[in-house]
């Protein structure tokens, strides 16, 4: 039995020993494979792109498998164009051909490159304006049962600069951020988030990132006593008299702001137009932002009005 264990061990060891040999000598050898290499263009000062840049070019390249393998593992490559060092074929237009394409390469792989798709690129240049604008939160937030989100997210800051040439930015009003995807959210949370890269290539966005606050409460009903209710003012009448004359208002939101909520904050009002010939009548409830009214105690109220002529009428079902 150990004699037969110690030959499968040897032939397992054979086999591996066996796969690394052709391993090694395969990546040795010469191949030729296509990249995609993220393309990069520097206007000249107070210069901006007016052509469409394309986001990547793609090489055609030649090397061993160990250089093909790292630059598919470890892509440290690009092709950044610095119009600066190049001379316009006329006035505010460039024209690349593939040398010049293949000569912008930047990596630390020492391969061989041999073509690129396209081969060659027509760049348009004008003058650079700026624009402020402001910022467009994309976002989709969900909370844990129980809480909720209070307003809005706020961004900080709430404006970006915009620059690039007239014909483009003048057209833009607002600049959005990239997608914010927040959930289960049970906590205020403080967040970067990146400005859209959308037509990179034309415009430069500044600051190139924003912070969002979002505001997250656990969700509470409160009960506020002692609201009085305003009445309105009636042409004719000598007084009016209203039972109760404060209420009690049922509001939901969230915790913090429950806990600083008083009764000088809301608002309840009986308008003159909503009076019915019964006298009974639903007062007009104002809660601040963010709270949502859930009801009142006593849910109606009794309305009585007293004439200039001393004779009272109450209004009674």
């Amino acid at each position: 039995m150990a004699r037969r264990r110690n030959s499968i061990g040897v032939l397992v060891s054979c086999v591996l020993l066996a796969v690394l040999m052709w391993g090694y000598v395969s990546l040795t050898r010469v191949y030729e494979d296509y990249v995609d290499v993220p393309l990069t263009v520097t206007a000249p000062p107070n210069q901006a792109l007016l052509s469409t840049v394309p986001p990547t070019l793609t090489f055609r390249v030649r090397g061993t498998g160990w250089q093909i393998l790292n630059l598919r593992m470890y892509p440290q490559i690009a092709c950044a164009i610095d119009l600066t060092k190049q001379q316009p074929s006329q006035q505010s237009v460039y024209e690349l051909d593939k040398s010049d394409l293949i000569r912008a390469i930047t990596t630390s792989q020492p391969f061989q490159t041999l073509d690129v798709v396209p081969s060659s690129l027509v760049l348009n240049t004008g003058d650079q304006v700026m624009k402020r604008v402001d910022v467009s939160l994309r976002h989709s937030t969900t909370c844990r049962p129980g809480f909720v989100v209070i307003g809005e997210p706020t961004v900080e800051p709430k404006t970006v600069d915009v620059r690039g040439s007239e014909a483009v930015v003048r057209s833009i009003d607002r600049w959005p951020t990239q997608r914010l995807l927040q959930t289960d959210l049970h906590y205020g949370v403080t967040t970067l988030v990146a400005m859209s890269d959308s037509l990179s290539s034309l415009l430069n966005v500044t600051p190139q990132e924003v912070r969002v606050h979002t505001n997250v409460q656990q969700v509470a009903d409160r009960v506020i006593v002692d609201v009085p209710v305003e009445i309105p003012s009636i042409q004719g009448a000598r007084s009016t008299m209203i039972v109760p004359s404060m209420i009690s208002v049922i509001v939901r939101g969230g915790v913090d702001d429950l806990s600083t909520l008083t009764a000088q904050r809301l608002r309840a009002v009986i308008s003159e137009t909503t009076i019915p010939a019964s006298g009974y009548v639903r007062p007009t409830i104002t809660v601040p932002p963010n709270m949502t009214l859930l009801g009142t105690i006593p849910s109606v109220i009794r309305y009585v009005e007293r004439t200039t002529d001393r004779r009272s009428r109450e209004l009674s079902p």
